[in-house]
């Protein structure tokens, strides 16, 4: 029988050894990835298309557009059609007719566009950059509760997201106006990479949502959107994984040294 001193010595290293290994897939976890979203489509197409992107990691990305049935951003969602330009991302809804620059933009001049993204699994959006045609100011939500499809946008409105899991990024957390949070009246006309993550509080969710400013009084804002950064989630089981592991060493150690 090995000398207790020693076996609680083994079992220790045991231990840390498997402490280290989560620090290194919790590290592993938490590397940013990046999403293109440019590309070269027609100005106009049919309304509810999807667009798919891979990262460089193979990680997918999903998007589709839509717009609002008013023009003050509280009607229902109306599908819209979705484009990839040099500048990234635009919307085309119903009332923008042929989608000619910068009809084609992310916009709130009439009725209020947005672009609706998934993730494969819950990830925390860090930044996105924004090509202008116009000022730069945007709403964005992340979050949504399980069971939500793309389908199940059209019919919703900003003022029922919360119920449907969504949390509302706030100039507290993210940098979604101009200079701050502090909307610039001379413009803002600008690209620019906007932080989804300010104070790191790790707001995160399998749907992210990115809109033009939808109570601007004075509507002006017309942009792309042209990349998305984003922190992978664990997922649970990757956790519970790696707990078992933890367990499984100080037994082990503890049956074989004992």
């Amino acid at each position: 029988m090995m000398h207790p001193n020693r076996s609680v010595q083994w079992l220790r290293l045991g231990l840390a050894a498997a402490l280290f290994a989560l620090a290194v897939a919790g590290q592993a976890e938490a590397v940013t990835v990046t999403w293109n979203l440019t590309g070269s489509d027609s100005l106009d197409g049919a309304e509810g298309n999807e667009r798919s992107f891979p990262a460089a990691g193979g990680e997918v990305l999903w998007a589709r557009a839509f717009t609002t049935t008013n023009t003050d951003g509280t009607g229902l969602f109306l599908p819209a059609y979705l484009g990839r330009y040099s500048g990234g991302l635009g919307v085309t809804s119903p009332g923008d007719g042929t989608g000619a620059s910068p009809t084609n933009t992310v916009d709130n001049i009439g009725t209020r566009d947005l672009v609706v993204f998934k993730f494969s699994g819950a990830y925390i959006p860090t930044s996105v950059f924004l090509t202008q045609l116009g000022d730069t100011d945007f709403t964005a939500y992340v979050g949504g509760n399980s069971g939500l499809t793309f389908s199940s946008f059209a019919g919703l409105s900003y003022s029922t997201l919360g119920a449907n899991g969504f949390t509302q990024y706030t100039c507290g957390n993210a940098d979604l106006l101009w200079q701050s949070c502090i909307k610039d009246i001379v413009g803002g006309s600008t690209d620019r990479l906007a932080g989804l993550n300010n104070l790191g509080l790790n707001l995160s969710g399998q749907w992210l949502i990115i809109g033009a400013l939808k109570g601007d009084a004075t509507p002006e804002d017309q942009f792309l959107i042209k990349t998305l950064n984003g922190t992978a989630v664990p997922e649970p089981g990757t956790l519970l994984l790696l707990g078992v592991g933890l367990l499984a060493t100080g037994l082990w150690s503890r049956k074989r040294f004992f």
